[in-house]
């Protein structure tokens, strides 16, 4: 009986624990650039624990109307620029926190960013590569703006909760492995970083896709399902209140599982963190014109064709 009570709660906190996940991240790439749309989400209950949440943040960043932006846009550039040296990047954001959920107090914390990049691209000839080793950088500074924290958010929100219940009891989970104690959890959540992506494989291990048709090619990165990930989502804390009967209650989580989708305008090819693929020749690029010309002469042709034989009939019949 107490086995299936442990099962049933263990189900029952799994489907509480994993709210809505965030819409994928993307990355296009072409001849001259890179552009890098990030959707993150932070989904959590912890807080709760001290009868807290997050702040309430809602702010949009660009050149124009912030005077934090060249310092936020310089810090991304050079941790960019420190996986493939003379790339750079300029950026906008917007971020926003939410109450998602009032019964079990779970708050989301949504941070948007557009990322242009340039120096990560090369054309050789009739071949153009992308290094996207950029999609790994590690952006290790604390960001704080519009009244929180963007990225350090781990200590800055989690860490505290986490260290305020028993250090005996509890059940700890972080990244799929327990604890039994909160010291090697509280660890992991002093590190994490919204804005850390060393845990992003070279795009060769990511799952490919290509479609002849379109001349383009997918690659799609998702922890829950890569088998890169032995635990399913880069940042997953996980605190379980135990009863007597070593019955799992509540769960008290923070969890961070984003994806990514990059996008190439052709059929690609990876080695290690770099995609190629051959640029359209001048014949290649005229092609569709060159089509729809000649679709367009031959529906011509057909036409004037028809007027004829129906004027040549008309010239029998009266004759």
């Amino acid at each position: 009986m107490i086995a299936l009570l442990i099962l049933a709660s263990m189900i029952l906190s799994v489907s509480m624990a994993f709210p809505v996940r965030a819409d994928t991240s993307t990355a296009s790439v072409d001849r001259n650039a890179i552009t890098v749309d990030l959707h993150l989400k932070i989904n959590e209950n912890i807080t709760s624990f001290l009868n807290l949440g997050l702040p309430n943040i809602r702010l949009t960043l660009d050149a124009s109307n912030s005077t934090m932006y060249p310092q936020i846009s310089r810090a991304i550039s050079v941790a960019i620029g420190q996986k493939v040296p003379g790339a750079t990047a300029s950026l906008t954001m917007s971020v926003k926190s939410s109450l998602i959920d009032n019964s079990t107090q779970t708050w989301s914390l949504g941070e948007d960013y557009t990322i242009n990049i340039t120096g990560a691209t090369a054309t050789k000839g009739s071949v153009a590569s992308a290094n996207l080793s950029v999609l790994s950088f590690n952006m290790s500074e604390p960001i704080a703006l519009g009244g929180g924290e963007l990225n350090a958010v781990g200590q800055a929100y989690f860490l505290q909760p986490l260290l305020s219940f028993p250090s005996t009891g509890p059940a700890f989970f972080i990244n799929g492995a327990r604890y039994f104690k909160h010291v090697v959890p509280g660890n992991e959540t002093l590190r994490f970083r919204a804005l850390d992506f060393a845990w992003v494989p070279p795009i060769s291990q990511w799952s490919r896709s290509a479609d002849p048709l379109k001349q383009s090619t997918t690659y799609t990165l998702d922890p829950m399902t890569s088998p890169v990930f032995d635990f399913g989502a880069p940042f997953n804390l996980t605190v379980y209140v135990v009863s007597k009967e070593n019955v799992l209650l509540r769960p008290y989580y923070a969890t961070y599982d984003p994806s990514i989708q990059v996008t190439i305008p052709a059929i690609a090819r990876a080695q290690g963190s770099t995609v190629y693929y051959d640029l359209p020749t001048s014949a290649e690029l005229f092609m569709p014109s060159i089509t729809a010309a000649s679709t367009i002469v031959l529906v011509a042709t057909l036409l004037l064709d028809r007027r004829f034989a129906r004027a040549r009939r008309i010239v029998r019949k009266k004759r």
